[in-house]
C-alpha cells in the first residue's frame, strides 16, 4: 500500500513538471511565432522602405548572379526581377556596361570596402542617364559573398553642372578677351577674380592678386575706396579717372567703370570693375592738340596774309580812284573799296579770333556800321543797331556784311538828300537808320530801314538798274537761299529772311 501511494506520487510530481514543460514550450512558441511575425513585419517595412524609395537597390552573389531586385529598379528599367534572376550583367546589359559593372563589384569584393561610383546606365528609350551609386560588400550566414547597391539618378544634376561648367568656360572667355584690366571685387574690398591684362598692367600674378586689397594697385588708393563705394551709393561709376601702378614703377591712367554685381536671391555680391586703359587715347589728344595749335597758327597767318592782300587791294582801289577825275568811275571805284573793306574785316576778326570758322556777327556788325559812319555818316543821322551775339559761318557772315554795307551805304548817300541844308516838303525831322538781326527757330532775319525819302515807286530788285541793290538781291535769294521783302512808306525797309540750314545754288 505504501508503495502503491509512492507510486501514485511520483506520477503526480511528474505530471506536474510535464505541465510546466508544457507551459515554458507553449510560451516559447508563442514568443517564436510573435519574433517570427515581428521579422516579417520589420522584413516588409524594409521591403516597402526600399521598394518606395528614390533609390533603386539590388543585389548580386559574387558571381555576379542577380539575386535581388528593388520595385523602382524593375519600374525604373521596365524590367521584372523574375526575369533577371540567376542571370549575370552580361546577359542582361551591353557588353561595355556589363564590364564596368563587373570591374567595380571585383574592386569592392577584393577591398571589402564600400565604393561610391558614377555609372552611366542606358534607360530603356536608349537615353544614357548617370548614376551616383552606392556599392558594398557583405556575407550571409552560411559566409556566402554578396554586392549589394543603391543608386540616385543625377543626370539632371550632371546636364546642370555641365551646362555650368560651359557657362564657367564661356564666362571665363568673355573675361580674357577683354583687353582692358577686368576685376571681381567682394563687398569688403578684396579681389576674387581677375583676367590676364589685370596681370599685365599690375605686374603681378592672378595668385597674387586674388584676396588681396584692390585699392593697393593704385596710385591714389584712398580716390580708389572712394569710387568703389560710390558704386554702392549710386549703382554704377562711368570714367572714373585712376592710375594704376606697376610693379616696376610705370604708371598707366585708367577710366575706371564699375557695376553692382548681385546673387540669385538679389543681394549684393560685389563689384565689376573695367580700367580702361586711356594711354594710348592721352597721346592721341596731346599729338591732336598740339596739330590743331599749328593749324591754328597757320590759319592765323593764311588770314594776316589775305587781310595785308586785300589791303593792298583797297589802296589800288583808291590809287586809282584819286587818279581817276569821272565822277561815275569813282563812285564805283569807291563802292569797290567798301565792298573789299567788308571782306577785310572778317579776317581781321578771324586772324584776332581763336575760332576760325565762325564769327560773333553782333559784334562784327557794330565794327562795321562804325567804319561806316566815319566814311559816310552825319551827325544828323542817328542809326540804331539791335543785333544779338549770334556765332555765323565766315561765308554767311561775308554775304550779310556785303549786304549790310550796300544797305548803309545806300541809305547814308541817298534817304537824306538835303540834310545839311533846309528840309525838303515831307522829309522827317530826325534821320533815323535802324539795323536789326535776330535768330528765330529756323531762319534768322536782318532788316535795315530808314526814315527817308524813300525808294522810287515800282522799284524791282531783281531788274533794277542800281548794281548794289541788285547784288543785294542777288546775295539774298541765291547766296544765303533766302527772300527780300522791300517796303515804301516812311522810308526804305528791307528784311530778308534765310533759313539756318541752306542749300547752296
Amino acid at each position: 500500500m505504501k508503495d502503491e501511494d509512492k507510486t501514485k506520487e511520483q506520477l503526480i510530481n511528474e505530471l506536474v513538471l510535464l505541465r510546466k514543460h508544457t507551459a515554458q514550450m507553449e510560451e516559447g512558441l508563442t514568443k517564436h511565432k510573435l519574433m517570427e511575425e515581428a521579422l516579417r513585419e520589420s522584413e516588409e517595412r524594409l521591403r516597402a522602405f526600399v521598394d518606395n524609395s528614390p533609390t533603386i537597390a539590388w543585389m548580386k552573389d559574387e558571381h555576379g548572379q542577380c539575386v535581388y531586385l528593388s520595385k523602382s529598379y524593375e519600374s525604373r528599367f521596365g524590367v521584372r526581377f523574375e526575369d533577371w534572376r540567376g542571370k549575370t550583367d552580361f546577359e542582361l546589359w551591353a557588353q561595355e556596361v556589363a564590364e564596368e559593372f563587373w570591374r567595380h563589384d571585383q574592386a569592392i569584393l577584393a577591398s571589402g570596402q564600400m565604393m561610391q561610383v558614377i555609372e552611366e546606365i542606358p534607360n530603356p528609350d536608349g537615353a544614357r542617364c548617370h548614376w551616383w551609386n552606392f556599392k558594398f560588400p557583405f556575407t550571409d550566414a552560411s559566409g556566402k559573398g554578396y554586392v549589394g547597391g543603391v543608386g540616385i539618378d543625377i543626370t539632371d544634376r550632371v546636364r546642370a553642372e555641365r551646362e555650368l561648367r560651359t557657362m564657367s568656360l564661356y564666362a571665363r572667355s568673355l573675361i580674357e578677351a577683354s583687353l582692358d584690366p577686368l576685376v571681381t571685387i567682394s563687398a569688403d574690398g578684396k579681389i576674387m577674380d581677375v583676367n590676364e591684362a589685370t596681370e599685365t598692367v599690375t605686374g603681378i600674378s592672378r595668385m597674387h592678386l586674388i584676396g588681396s586689397d584692390f585699392s593697393d594697385y593704385f596710385t591714389e588708393p584712398e580716390r580708389a575706396r572712394a569710387g568703389y563705394q560710390q558704386v554702392f551709393e549710386e549703382g554704377s561709376v562711368r570714367d572714373y579717372p585712376l592710375a594704376v601702378r606697376h610693379r616696376s614703377g610705370s604708371v598707366t591712367e585708367v577710366l575706371y567703370n564699375a557695376t553692382l554685381y548681385k546673387n540669385e536671391t538679389g543681394e549684393v555680391e560685389g563689384v565689376v570693375a573695367i580700367a580702361r586703359d586711356i594711354t594710348a587715347r592721352k597721346l592721341a589728344e596731346e599729338t591732336l592738340r598740339e596739330s590743331l595749335e599749328e593749324n591754328k597758327m597757320l590759319l592765323r597767318e593764311i588770314h594776316h596774309r589775305v587781310k595785308n592782300n586785300l589791303q593792298t587791294i583797297i589802296s589800288l582801289i583808291q590809287m586809282g580812284a584819286r587818279s581817276s577825275s569821272h565822277g561815275e568811275t569813282i563812285q564805283m571805284l569807291t563802292d569797290l573799296q567798301e565792298r573789299v573793306r567788308v571782306m577785310t574785316l572778317v579776317h581781321e576778326k578771324l586772324y584776332r579770333s581763336d575760332h576760325f570758322s565762325e564769327i560773333d556777327f553782333g559784334f562784327y556788325l557794330r565794327e562795321l556800321i562804325d567804319h561806316l559812319l566815319l566814311a559816310f555818316g552825319s551827325p544828323e543821322v542817328k542809326l540804331e543797331i539791335c543785333a544779338d551775339s549770334i556765332l555765323l559761318e565766315t561765308e554767311t557772315v561775308i554775304t550779310c556784311g556785303l549786304i549790310t554795307c550796300e544797305l548803309i551805304t545806300n541809305a547814308l548817300k541817298y534817304a537824306f538828300p538835303n540834310i545839311h541844308g533846309h528840309r525838303m516838303e515831307g522829309e522827317p525831322p530826325h534821320c533815323q537808320v535802324h539795323i536789326g538781326f535776330a535768330e528765330h527757330e529756323e531762319e534768322f532775319t536782318l532788316e535795315v530801314y530808314d526814315n527817308g525819302i524813300g525808294l522810287p515807286q515800282g522799284l524791282d530788285l531783281s531788274t533794277v538798274g542800281s548794281l548794289g541793290l541788285h547784288l543785294v538781291y542777288l546775295w539774298s535769294t541765291h547766296q544765303l537761299s533766302g527772300s527780300i521783302k522791300v517796303e515804301n512808306e516812311r522810308g526804305a525797309k528791307f528784311l530778308i529772311r534765310f533759313p539756318k540750314r541752306r542749300q547752296r545754288r
